[in-house]
Parts: C-alpha cells; structure tokens; sequence
C-alpha cells in the first residue's frame, strides 16, 4: 500500500469514529499533503506557531471546526511538555 493508502484508511477510519466528516478521496489526501509541504517550507524561519497552525490546517481540511481543531492541538502541546 502506498502512502496515500494509508492516509485513505485513517481518513476512513477517523469518519467512522466519527472524527472527521470530509469525503474519503485522493482530493482529501492531496489537500493534506500540500498543507504538510507548506508547513515544512516555513519550519525554520522565525515562526514558533508553525506547527500548531499546520496541525489545525489539517484537522480542518478533514471536518473539524476550528475550535476542535485547536483543543486538540492544545491537548497535544500540553502532553508533550
């Protein structure tokens, strides 16, 4: 299976939870890797929130409101220190 495969599947699977409510297509996959790309571009250039912002991008891009989005990557943040 290929990269994208594997995307497809936790796309699927995050919309069976009930997590994401984006349809489960190629087009989906292509908008995830192109905000990844974007945010890898900007790593290193004096902006702290890149990562956050990328995360939350990508949470949107799948069917989160941005408020979901957000306390999932401020739960994330407060795991990770």
């Amino acid at each position: 299976m290929s990269v994208g495969g594997f995307v497809l599947a936790d796309i699927k699977k995050g919309i069976e939870q009930g997590y994401f409510t984006a349809t489960p297509d190629l087009f989906q996959v292509n908008q995830l890797a192109s905000v990844v790309i974007s945010g890898v571009q900007a790593l290193g250039k004096g902006d702290e929130s890149i990562i956050d912002r990328t995360a939350e991008n990508m949470l949107s891009i799948l069917g989160m409101s941005r408020a979901e989005a957000s306390a999932i990557v401020d739960k994330a943040q407060a795991f990770l220190r």
